[in-house]
This record gives structure tokens, sequence and C-alpha cells, in this order.
């Protein structure tokens, strides 16, 4: 069906979307990069720390349906609006539980029942205020947002706690940053350009619809791809202290790993998106790169490698697998027409964070050294058989 080329609105709408996708993240992240530390002020281990990131992924799974639901029910203002009040509501129960790590996973928990909500929208927000041909643009975007959130809460965090705040100032700041976007939101988001004629087909959740999308080979293809990419993602992001320091190089090193990790992902969710875009193409863009990124695993499990070359190729991986998801979300939902635009959105995203199960075996099947070899060689088998599987599926 064509589309006229919406209004200007539109970009306020994506802005204030992008705002709060950062936000969440600047949640999730925040303690990784600082585990030793947080660690120390909570007074647990830096694997109990890493819960302030795999809850997010726990807790996704039963929510994303009714979340779905309640995108399609109320609209985007309401749904995420609701979402974006969750995030600032447990960033501030987080910033007031001090040293009490109880109440700090709890703060948590409340931002991370608003995820389902935030990312659950990312299509519906496409199809709704975007013409087709920038649809798959706008979820590299937002995608986008995600990383730009990640990037930021790696890098300010240690900043701030250089500068000399505590870690419960930190969560201030970010608190206040959540209070920000979420008052922005419920001022500036809208739930829909009328002027796109099939905006009213853009829906996060349609039973029957998922169940026709099920049915199709190349949409399956794709759920196993973004199973495998994203498990490796939320896996160096959850574990990249304990990565590094198994392969002999300083915790300084994690902090690169993950800042070039984002860069990449930054720049990749653009160039890509954008390529497809031009090309009227997603099956190269979203194969080629899982297979380039195969062998890449061999960087993050063998000692003796520098710095410099655990940040290229962290950087590589980045760029090929999270500029390749965004294209191939918006393939899928292309290739299982007549599905609405944005039925499956909260499937990938069930899918995605589904990969909490990848990052659980990482830490289970750690050599007695601490290395991550074997979970590591697994990925990069899958990658290339996934990606060249998803090399042989049709254009939509």
């Amino acid at each position: 069906m064509n589309t006229v080329a919406g209004t200007p609105y539109r970009w306020v709408v994506l802005a204030v979307s992008v705002l709060v996708n950062i936000t969440i993240q600047l949640q999730w992240i925040s303690m990784s990069p600082v585990s030793t530390t947080a660690a120390e002020f909570y007074g647990v281990t830096t694997t109990e720390i890493g819960w302030f990131s795999i809850i997010f992924m726990v807790v996704f799974i039963p929510l994303s349906i009714p979340a779905a639901w309640m995108v399609d029910r109320y609209g985007l203002r309401i749904a995420v609006g609701l979402g974006s009040v969750l995030v600032a509501l447990g960033a501030t129960v987080r910033a007031l539980a001090g040293p009490s790590f109880g109440w700090a996973l709890a703060g948590t928990f409340l931002s991370a029942v608003a995820q389902p909500l935030l990312f659950n929208a990312w299509t519906t927000v496409a199809g709704k205020w975007f013409p087709r041909h920038q649809r798959a643009t706008v979820v590299s975007i937002l995608t986008l947002a995600m990383m730009v959130g990640v990037a930021v809460g790696t890098a300010v965090t240690p900043a701030l706690l250089d500068a000399g705040l505590t870690i419960d100032g930190v969560l201030w700041v970010y608190a206040g940053a959540a209070s920000v976007t979420a008052v922005l939101y419920l001022g500036f988001a809208r739930d829909a350009d009328r002027g796109i004629s099939d905006a009213t087909e853009a829906r996060a959740l349609e039973l029957g619809g998922l169940r026709h999308a099920l049915a199709q080979r190349p949409f399956q293809v794709f759920l196993a791809a973004l199973f495998v990419a994203l498990g490796v993602f939320n896996g160096l992001s959850t574990w990249a202290l304990q990565m590094v320091s198994a392969i002999g190089l300083p915790e300084d090193a994690a902090e690169v790993l993950l800042e070039s990790l984002l860069a990449g992902g930054v720049i990749g969710a653009l160039a890509l998106g954008a390529a497809s875009d031009r090309s009227g193409r997603r099956v190269p863009w979203t194969a080629i790169p899982m297979v380039i990124a195969a062998p890449l695993m061999a960087a993050f499990v063998l000692p003796g490698l520098s710095m410099v070359v655990v940040g290229v190729c962290s950087f590589v991986v980045g760029f090929l697998l999270t500029g390749a998801m965004p294209v191939g979300m918006q393939y899928a939902s292309e290739i299982a027409a007549p599905t609405p635009e944005g039925a499956s959105s909260g499937l990938f995203q069930l899918v995605g964070q589904a990969s909490f199960v990848v990052v659980l075996f990482m830490e289970a099947a750690r050599t007695p050294e601490g290395g991550f070899v074997w979970s590591f060689a697994i990925l990069g088998v899958l990658l290339a058989v996934i990606g060249l599987w998803m090399w042989r599926q049709p254009e939509p």
C-alpha cells in the first residue's frame, strides 16, 4: 500500500522515542563497566552485580506480549509514556537504595518492567509515523539509540566516579536524566500520523498475524539469527571485565572493548540500514555480516592479543552484528506480509531478550582458568551457519 511522505512532526516523535530508549539503556549498563567498585559498594560479588543487567532480559520474557498488547490497545503515548515513568521511578528507587543491594535490585526491576513497553514500540513508531521507504532506517535509528545509551553509560559512569561521585551519586544523575526524558515524552509524543495510509496496520501485537509469520521459514531463520547475534552482544556487555581478565589484559581493556563494540554498533546501525533502504535489498545486509563476524569471536578468548587488537575486533563485531539486526527485523516484517508491519516487533524483542540464556551459559561454561573459549567457539560456529542459511532466503 502506498504512503504519503508524512508530516514533519514525525521527527519530534522519533526524537523523544530516541531519548527514552537511551535512558533505559543507562539503567541496564551502568554497573557493568564498574562492577568491581559496585561490588565493593554493595558488599556482593561481581557475578551478583551482573544481575543488574541480566534482570532486564529475564523480566522481558513474560512481559513482552502484554506490553505489545498495551502498545496496540492504548497507543504510543500512553504505553511508552507509562514505560518512561517506570524507568524514572525505578532509577529513583535505585538512587535512594544507598548500599542496599536488595533495594537497588528492586529499583532495577521497576525499570526492567518498562523495557518491553519501549522496545516493542520500535516498528510501531516506524509504521505509524513514517512512509515505508524510511522504516528500516527508523528502526536502525532506534537501535542506534539503544547503542548510544549503552555507550554513554559505559563512558560516563567511570568518569563520574573518577570525578569524586559515589555509586549512589552516579545513580542520582541517571535518575534525573530519566525524569527529564519521561516529562519530554509525555509532553511531545503522539500516537500516529493519520496521513500515513497504512498507519492503522502498524500494530505491536496481532496473534493471527504472529501465527502467520511464524509459519514462514525465512522468518524462523531470522529469529535464530537474532537470538545468536544478541546473545553475543549481551554476553560481551555483561562479562566484559571477566573476559579481558581471562586473557591477561588489564581492567581498562573492558572499557575499551565495550566502547569499541558500541561505536561500531552506532555506525553499523546507521550505515547498513541506509544501505539496505537504498539498494532495496535486505538479505545480503543481514546474512553477510554474520558470516564475517564469526571468526572474530576468537579475539575475545586468545591470550596474548593487545588491547588495540581486541578493541578493533570488538568495533568490527559491533558494526556487523548491530548493524545487521535492524535490517533483519525489517526484512522479517516484510517477508511475513500480509501480517501488519508492527505485529512481529514484540516477538523480535522477546527472542532478543531470551538471549539471556546465552549470557548465563557463557558464565556456566567458563574454563577452570576463567576463560570463555567454549562459549565463543560455539557462538562463532552458529554465526557462520545461520548466516549462510540466511543467505539462502528470498527477498521480500
